[in-house]
């Protein structure tokens, strides 16, 4: 089940399940590989350690079925993801091993490092933020206190380092997918790190301080190129923005046309609907013409209030106009919602319908609706601990539930599997439910999707 096979892993890296397979099947969202392990797997690798990963999310591994592989695998550490959404999960997996040996990283753990070390004591090192450079030196044995962007404890003291400077993508490797479960479809990419917005629900300005890095745009295409002669045809990247300014869209376009792939392949990803309203129609619909499928949104909500509220940069006006230039020059486009943001009432939810409603006329053809629950270190968690609410509450309830009778395809992820008892709008959860229904019932029978969202 650890990809690559060997007889003995220098570290074995586990992509923790989203939910607890022991209790919920997966449903019909779409897989995507751990690009940020396989990173870390291949950069290791070439300073001569031997490393595997262990896909549980994948393969859908109950807790007994991960403990049991890792107790029967011959590994020097044990390095596990953590979100918001699986932390809880994490825990219950790691508690029970050698703590000399196992490592956590992630999202959640990189945001609430000194809570980790204290409340979870089994892990011998927290890795905060990007995960190569720490990696490597803890695998090199070099001493705790020397490694930047680890927190540890020492004795009876939390220890956080400093983290280092963020990585030189230019320095990275591609990826070898040997890491990854073999699978079908798209190949999942990333193209940038970090994101210079600040939506104060978003982790990318805690975790990158609003600095977006790029890869070179070479390495993309050449590792776009690599795929195409293996055969894939379709390419979906996973970037905060995928065309954060008109110099990267240029640079897309034209690398995709001198490496042969233009109108040959193609490609999804996220863009801002502020990002669209800047560029030309011409430049729009190059990319269209390069292989471009959809373009998703985070339009997040019909309220005015609440998007400034957010911080979100946009306004209802900017995301009709977005949406409907994008139809017209041949995008499909999906939006990203949620409801239940901190103070906001029945009547904001319903404003939210109601644009959902007016960009299925424009021509939005699928669309994500999630129920806000926060990223640590985030200014709205920050605002949430202050009226009282406790991470506890939040992040480790053993007996989270699934949303249920809601159509999965438009239902998105972490914030929709958080502890759900917690009520933190105006609005109850049961209410948030059934109108999520009605707007979920209603698009499908006014236009139709013509597969479900991905």
């Amino acid at each position: 089940m650890i990809r690559p096979k060997r007889d003995k892993y220098d570290l074995v890296l586990v992509n923790t399940p989203a939910r607890d397979y022991s209790r919920f099947s997966r449903n019909d969202e779409v897989f995507v590989p751990p690009i940020g392990l396989g990173s870390i797997a291949t950069y290791v690798e070439e300073f001569g350690f031997v490393v595997g990963i262990l896909d549980a999310d994948f393969l859908t591994l109950p807790i007994d079925k991960i403990v049991e592989c890792l107790e029967n695998v011959e590994t020097n550490y044990i390095g596990f993801n953590a979100t918001s959404e699986n932390i809880a999960i994490v825990v219950k997996i790691a508690r029970g091993f050698v703590s000399e040996k196992v490592i956590i990283g992630g999202v959640h753990a990189s945001l609430v490092p000194e809570e980790i070390v204290e409340q979870f004591p089994f892990f011998c090192a927290v890795v905060r933020g990007e995960g190569e450079y720490p990696t490597r030196r803890l695998l090199e044995g070099m001493n705790l206190e020397d490694i930047p962007g680890i927190a540890f404890k020492k004795e009876k003291r939390v220890i956080i380092n400093a983290r280092g400077e963020f990585l030189d993508l230019k320095l990275l490797p591609i990826i070898n997918r040997k890491f990854f479960e073999p699978s079908e479809g798209e190949f999942h990419l990333i193209s940038s790190r970090g994101c210079p917005n600040n939506c104060t629900f978003c982790a990318s300005p805690v975790l990158c301080g609003k600095i977006v890095r790029f890869v070179p745009i070479e390495t993309v295409i050449k590792e776009m190129s690599e795929a195409y002669a293996a055969g894939i045809r379709r390419f979906y990247f996973l970037d905060d923005q995928l065309i954060p300014n008109r110099g990267r869209a240029h640079e897309f376009v034209r690398g995709l046309r001198e490496a042969g792939l233009h109108g040959k392949i193609r490609w999804r990803g996220i863009i801002r609907a502020d990002m669209v309203s800047r560029l030309e129609d011409v430049l729009l619909k190059d990319l269209k013409e390069s292989g471009g499928v959809r373009l998703s949104l985070g339009v997040e909500s019909g309220s005015g209030r609440i998007l400034r509220m957010v911080h979100k940069g946009t306004d209802k006006e900017i995301v009709v106009e977005s949406v409907t230039r994008l139809r017209k020059i041949g995008f499909e486009v999906k939006g990203f919602f949620m409801l239940g943001f901190p103070t906001e009432t029945y009547r904001e939810m319903i404003e939210t319908k109601d644009i959902i409603m007016e960009l299925g006329e424009k021509g939005m053809e699928y669309f994500s609706l999630a129920t806000f629950r926060p990223y640590p270190g985030t200014e709205l968690y920050d605002y949430l601990m202050g009226q009282g609410y406790k991470p506890e509450e939040i992040f480790y309830e053993e007996n989270v539930e699934e949303e249920v009778g809601l159509e999965t395809s438009h239902l998105h992820g972490y914030y929709n599997r958080i502890n759900r008892k917690v009520r933190i709008s105006h609005v109850s959860n049961e209410e948030i439910d059934e109108l999520k229904k009605d707007i979920i019932s209603e698009f499908n029978k006014r236009f139709k999707p013509k597969t479900p969202s991905q």
